[in-house]
């Protein structure tokens, strides 16, 4: 059932996401066409490329702020909007409609980072008029991180960024929950928005107290002996 509220979740979500890589799709190929021009010096070619990066810039912004919102859209508005009634009214357990939410984003995120990777790929192989040389590049440090991180390290570092990730979905959640409560009734929207910013402060301030974030467990070892 739960891979069922998945396929569910990401259908209803695409409207928020999908327009995120198009985005990405008309950075790439501006990019591509501000670079085409580097080495012109006509002042209208340096206008309109300057022009183009403000283009990119603002494009790359729109990037993050529809990235963040269709988090929120996944993990807030479908579970606390006029509508979302529906979904607890389905004869599924509640932690299995959460489970879904968070692996819904989870998998939008996991998607953007990787066709930004593949959009940054093919503006520096342009650039170097090597279109793969990103995947040598990606070779030599692949080789050499080999030598620094164990395959335990490495997987350290994923069950982090994964877990570290699931956490901010949950605090997302916690927060709606906390002010979609009769205790708040009006604004919840900017009270959720203060909440998560008050629960990632306090739990950065405990982290840090008991050292129990990855970087300062990196901290402990050292990495220049190895290298």
């Amino acid at each position: 059932m739960v891979g069922k509220l998945i396929k569910h979740d990401l259908k209803d979500s695409s409207k928020a996401y999908l327009p995120v890589f198009g985005i990405i799709l008309v950075v790439t190929i501006l990019a591509l066409f501000s670079f085409s021009f580097a080495g012109s010096h006509s002042q209208l070619v340096y206008f309109i490329s300057t022009l183009v990066d403000i283009v990119i810039f603002g494009l790359v912004v729109a990037v993050i702020v529809m990235t963040v919102r269709g988090s929120i859209y996944v993990l807030y508005g479908s579970l606390y909007t006029k509508n979302a009634y529906r979904l607890f009214t389905l004869p599924v357990k509640p932690w299995k409609i959460l489970v879904s939410k968070i692996v819904t984003s989870f998998i939008w995120a996991t998607l953007i980072a990787l066709t930004t990777l593949l959009s940054v790929g093919l503006i520096v192989g342009y650039v170097s008029e090597d279109i793969f040389i990103i995947f040598k590049g990606l070779r030599e440090v692949i080789t050499q991180l080999s030598t620094i991180f164990t395959p335990g390290l490495f997987a350290a570092v994923m069950v982090d960024y994964t877990l570290t990730t699931i956490l901010g979905y949950m605090m997302i959640i916690f927060a709606g929950s906390f002010t979609n409560t009769s205790f708040i009734r009006n604004n919840r929207g900017i009270y959720t928005f203060i909440t998560v910013l008050i629960s990632s402060a306090i739990y950065g301030k405990v982290a840090e107290l008991f050292e129990a974030n990855f970087l300062s467990v990196m901290d402990r070892y050292d990495f220049n002996s190895i290298i």
